[in-house]
């Protein structure tokens, strides 16, 4: 039976650019991707969403849709990964500063042309911008939780 590992990242926004954090831990180092992260035992994935954003770039936002649900392989976890990213638009200026800065060596916010000449951690964050892009953004009545 196959494993999975849960995660909820964020595509934040802000005048077409979109926030980026260059990833530190040692399997990853180097690579940059959405703040994104494991959702715990018991979380609801949109809660997991605004605790990463907040730790990785110190933003507090509140998810206003949903930019896509991909799936990806980890050699690492040695599991199948499912991403649910929510999506943001941020409107004022922000420093950002995340909680851990061995965890999380930068970030930005960075225009998709500069986006794709990067190295992502996983291509689904080009498609995520695409989505966001083409107006395709899910509202958040698509993200029930009925526990």
């Amino acid at each position: 039976m196959p494993d999975y590992h849960l995660v909820a990242g964020n595509l934040i926004e802000k005048d077409g650019e979109y926030a980026l954090v260059q990833e530190g831990k040692e399997h990853v180092r180097g690579q940059w991707n959405v703040p994104a992260g494991s959702i715990e035992k018991e979380e609801n994935p949109k809660k997991a969403a605004e605790r990463e954003a907040l730790e990785e770039t110190g933003l507090e936002i509140k998810p206003e849709g949903l930019a896509g649900v991909f799936f990806d392989q980890s050699d690492y976890l040695d599991a199948t990964v499912i991403i649910i990213v929510f999506y943001t638009e941020v409107k004022e200026d922000y420093i950002l500063k995340p909680e851990d800065e061995e965890e999380i060596l930068k970030t930005g916010f960075f225009s998709k042309h500069e986006i794709k000449d990067m190295d992502l951690r996983t291509p689904f964050i080009i498609r995520a911008i695409e989505n966001a892009e083409k107006g395709k953004i899910q509202g958040l009545e698509t993200v029930k939780d009925y526990r």
